[in-house]
C-alpha cells in the first residue's frame, strides 16, 4: 500500500513539474503507462482506452503478442497526445 502511494505522489508531482515546466521531448515509458492507468482521469486516458480497443490487437490469439500489441499502440497513442503539448 505504501508503495502504490509514493508511485502516486510520484506521477502527481511529475505532474505539478509540468505544470511549472512544460516539458521539451515526448517520452512515453511503461511507467508513465502505468501512472496513466493508475489515475481516475488523465487527458492521456482516452489513449490508453482506444489502444484497449483496437480491433487489431483483438485479433491475436497467442495472449503475449495480445498484450504486446495493446502496449505498443498505448504507448504510440500516448506519444502522439504528448507529441502535440511539447513546445521543442
Amino acid at each position: 500500500m505504501l508503495e502504490n502511494l509514493q508511485f502516486i505522489l510520484g506521477v502527481f508531482e511529475s505532474f505539478l513539474l509540468c505544470k511549472r515546466f512544460p516539458p521539451t521531448a515526448a517520452t512515453v515509458s511503461s511507467a508513465l503507462l502505468l501512472g496513466i492507468c493508475s489515475l481516475p482521469d488523465t487527458i492521456f486516458r482516452n489513449a490508453v482506452d482506444m489502444a484497449l480497443a483496437d480491433s487489431e490487437c483483438n485479433k491475436h490469439e497467442n495472449s503475449e503478442l495480445r498484450l504486446s500489441c495493446f502496449c505498443n499502440k498505448a504507448l504510440v497513442n500516448v506519444g502522439t497526445d504528448l507529441a502535440k503539448l511539447v513546445t521543442g
